[in-house]
Parts: structure tokens; sequence; C-alpha cells
């Protein structure tokens, strides 16, 4: 992502998400995964 997401976590740069049932909090689907890399907070060292 070209922007910062998550403003609390400033350490914080991949985030993996995954498909849940909110109902039951149970992952819906494992064998998908969204990750997302915030490129702003990303430092090449």
């Amino acid at each position: 992502m070209d922007f910062a997401s998550d403003n609390l976590n400033p350490d914080i740069y991949v985030h993996r998400v995954q498909l849940m049932n909110t109902d039951s909090k149970e992952i819906f689907y494992d064998k998908l995964t969204y990750v997302y890399v915030e490129v702003p907070k990303f430092l090449k060292l």
C-alpha cells in the first residue's frame, strides 16, 4: 500500500489478513491470506 493504514502501531508494517466468521471468531477459509505491506513505514537497511 502506498499509505499507512495503521497509525496506532508505527512499528508494524506487515499485516496478514484472513477471512473470519465474526460470530464464532473462527477462520473461515485458511487457504486464502492477504498480506499487506505499508510501504511508507518500511525502512530498508
